[in-house]
C-alpha cells in the first residue's frame, strides 16, 4: 500500500507541474513573444519522452526493465549531445534566408543541389557547437524548444532494438538520429528546406504539412527501428501458443503515468514551436491533440474487453499513443471531428497491427514501435490533404501559390474556402517518400556495415585464436569379469552342475 501511494502521488505532483504552464497558453491564444512560454511549452514537452520511457518499462520483464531504462537515458544524453554539436546546424543552419530575425542573422548557410535561395535547401551548414555567429540568446533557445522532439526521435528507435543490440551500437545509433537523420528531415520541414516550399516552388498546396511530427519524428524513428529489424535478423516472438494472448502489462502503474502524461507532453511540444503562423487557433491544436489521443484509446479499451472481458492497460495506453501520433499532423487545420475521427482508425488498426507484427511476421517489436508510430504516423500525414478547412494556417510554409488568402486546405473544407485537391495530396506523397527513403535507405547502410562488421571481426578472431589442444585418448583394456560371472556355454555348465552333484 506504501508503494501505491508513493506511485499515486508522484502522478499528482506531475500532473500538477504539467498543467501550470496550461493557462499561459490559453490566456495567451497566440505566441505573443520569444522565447517566454516557448521555454516553458518545451520544458511541458519533455513530459512525451518521459511516457513513451514509462510505456516501455511498463511492458519489459521485471529481470529486463533495468537495462531498458539505463539504454533510454544513455540515448538521450548522447542524441541531445549530437544535436547541440552538429543536429542543430545541419536542420537551422540557413535558417535566416527564409526568416529574418536580428537574433537568428548568422544562420545563413544553406547548401542545395540547385540554389538555396530559390527554396530547394537540403541542409543547413552554419551553427556548429553554437558556437561563432551562432552564439546568440535566440539561436540557444531555438536549440532549447528542439531537445523534446529530438529525445521522441531518438527513443523510438532504442527503445526498439535495445534487446537486440549491444548498448555501444545504440549509443551510435542515437548519436546518428540526434545528430544527422532527424535533423535532415527536420531541416527539409520546419528549417525551411524544399518540402516546407512545395507550394511555392511547385504549386503542391502549403508545401507538406507536419505540424506534430508524425512524419518527421514517428515515422522517421519507425522507419530506423524497422531496418534494424530487417537488418539485424528477425527475432522470433517468443509466443507461439495456438492461443494468441495480448502483451502483458508488468507495471500497470506505469501504464497509468505515461498516459496521463503523453497528452500534455504531446501538446507543450508543437507549441514550443516558434515557427507557427500569427493565426494559428492554440485552443484547436489542444482540442484536435486531445480528440485524437481519446479516439486512438476508446477502441483499443473495447478490443480489449471484447477479447478477453477485462480492460487492458498496455493496450489502451498504446492506443492512445497511436492517437496522438496520427492526431498530431494536422491538429490545428482540421475541424475536431475530423481530429476523432483520425483516432478512432489508428486505435482500431492498432491491434490489428500488433497481431500481424508479431504473429504473422514473426517480428518481435516489444515495445510496439511499428504499430504505434510507423503506421499512425503514415495516416495521419494524409489526413491534412484530406480534411485541412482552409481557415488556419495562412502564410503556413511560405504561403500558397494559387490563393494566398487562403490557409491549408484540402479535399473537404469550410464553407466559403476553395479545396486544394490534389495538390495538397501531392506535397504530402512525396513528403512521405522522402523521409521514409532516407531513413530506410541510410538506417539499412549503417546497419549492413555494423553486421558486416561484426562478421569480420569474428572471422578474423577466429583465424587468430589457438588451436584447441587434442586430447590423446587410449583405449583401455576392457576388465575380466569373475569366474563366477564369466559367460560359459550351456552345455558346461549342465556338467558342471553333474560334477557338483556327484561329489555330493
Amino acid at each position: 500500500m506504501g508503494a501505491i501511494r508513493k506511485a499515486v502521488g508522484f502522478c499528482a505532483v506531475l500532473g500538477l507541474v504539467a498543467l501550470f504552464p496550461l493557462p499561459v497558453l490559453a490566456a495567451d491564444g497566440v505566441p505573443a513573444g520569444w522565447p517566454g512560454w516557448h521555454l516553458q511549452a518545451a520544458f511541458l514537452g519533455l513530459l512525451a519522452p518521459l511516457a513513451l520511457i514509462l510505456l516501455a518499462a511498463g511492458a519489459t520483464p521485471p529481470e529486463d526493465v533495468g537495462g531498458t531504462v539505463a539504454a533510454a537515458l544513455s540515448a538521450l544524453v548522447m542524441g541531445w549531445v549530437s544535436y547541440v554539436a552538429c543536429g542543430f546546424a545541419f536542420q537551422f543552419g540557413g535558417l535566416a534566408l527564409r526568416m529574418h530575425w536580428p537574433g537568428l542573422a548568422g544562420l545563413i548557410a544553406e547548401w542545395s543541389p540547385v540554389d538555396p535561395t530559390l527554396g530547394w535547401g537540403a541542409v543547413g551548414l552554419r551553427g556548429f557547437f553554437l558556437a561563432g555567429e551562432a552564439a546568440t540568446a535566440d539561436t540557444y533557445a531555438l536549440a532549447a524548444v528542439q531537445l523534446p522532439v529530438v529525445a521522441m526521435a531518438v527513443l523510438i528507435p532504442t527503445l526498439a532494438l535495445c534487446r537486440r543490440m549491444p548498448r555501444g551500437l545504440l549509443v551510435a545509433l542515437a548519436a546518428l538520429v540526434g545528430g544527422f537523420l532527424y535533423p535532415l528531415a527536420g531541416n527539409w520541414v520546419w528549417g525551411g528546406g524544399w518540402l516546407a516550399l512545395l507550394g511555392r516552388n511547385a504549386g503542391l498546396g502549403h508545401g507538406f504539412v507536419d505540424l506534430g511530427g508524425s512524419a518527421t519524428v514517428h515515422l522517421l524513428g519507425a522507419s530506423v527501428a524497422l531496418a534494424g529489424i530487417l537488418t539485424l535478423g528477425r527475432e522470433v516472438s517468443p509466443s507461439r501458443r495456438r492461443v494468441v494472448e495480448l502483451p502483458a502489462a508488468h507495471f500497470p502503474i506505469f501504464m497509468l503515468m505515461g498516459a496521463f502524461l503523453a497528452p500534455a507532453g504531446w501538446l507543450g511540444m508543437i507549441l514550443a514551436n516558434p515557427l507557427l503562423t500569427p493565426d494559428m487557433a492554440v485552443g484547436l491544436v489542444m482540442l484536435d491533440i486531445v480528440l485524437a489521443g481519446l479516439g486512438g484509446m476508446a477502441p483499443s479499451l473495447f478490443y480489449a474487453w471484447l477479447a478477453t472481458g477485462r480492460i487492458d492497460a498496455l493496450l489502451a495506453a498504446r492506443g492512445l499513443v497511436a492517437g496522438l501520433v496520427a492526431g498530431g499532423a494536422g491538429c490545428g487545420f482540421v475541424p475536431p471531428w475530423a481530429a476523432l475521427l483520425i483516432g478512432l482508425l489508428a486505435g482500431t488498426v492498432l491491434p490489428l497491427l500488433l497481431y500481424w507484427v508479431e504473429h504473422s511476421l514473426h517480428w518481435h517489436d516489444p515495445n510496439a514501435a511499428l504499430a504505434m508510430h510507423a503506421i499512425p504516423g503514415l495516416m495521419g500525414t494524409l489526413w491534412p490533404a484530406l480534411f485541412a478547412e482552409g481557415r488556419w494556417g495562412l502564410g503556413w510554409n511560405g504561403g500558397r501559390a494559387v490563393s494566398p488568402e487562403q490557409g491549408v486546405a484540402g479535399l473537404w473544407v469550410a464553407s466559403g474556402y476553395g479545396p486544394d485537391f490534389p495538390g495538397q495530396l501531392y506535397a504530402q506523397l512525396v513528403g512521405l517518400g522522402s523521409i521514409l527513403g532516407l531513413a530506410l535507405v541510410l538506417s539499412v547502410l549503417v546497419f549492413g556495415l555494423v553486421r558486416g562488421g561484426q562478421a569480420v571481426a569474428s572471422r578474423v578472431a577466429a583465424l587468430h585464436a589457438p588451436a584447441p589442444k587434442r586430447r590423446i585418448r587410449t583405449r583401455r583394456k576392457p576388465k575380466e569379469a569373475p569366474a563366477a560371472t564369466r559367460y560359459q556355454p550351456a552345455g558346461s555348465r549342465v556338467r558342471d552342475a553333474r560334477f557338483s552333484r556327484s561329489r555330493r
